[in-house]
């Protein structure tokens, strides 16, 4: 495979692959090793995973502008 290929793994695969290191305490390094993973990629869907538990399973947080932005003072009806 050349480095301009990338791999995607259904969502279902990634929330299994994870469960050996959350539930089993395994390490990233002995999960990617049992799975054909790398390190790096267990560790992205790890992330993926606990972020979704702690936003209560939403897909994508909405993009809000930054406080006292020119968006949130014409919102606002201020000038």
């Amino acid at each position: 495979m050349s480095k301009s290929e990338k791999l995607t793994y259904m969502k279902e695969f990634r929330t299994e692959a994870v469960k050996p290191v959350l539930e089993q305490g395994m390490s990233l390094e002995e999960a990617g090793v049992s799975l054909a993973l790398p390190k790096g990629t267990l560790a992205n869907s790890l992330g993926r995973s606990q972020t979704r538990r702690r936003r209560g399973s939403s897909p994508r947080r909405q993009k809000r502008g930054r406080a006292g932005s020119r968006s949130d003072a014409a919102a606002q009806g201020v000038s």
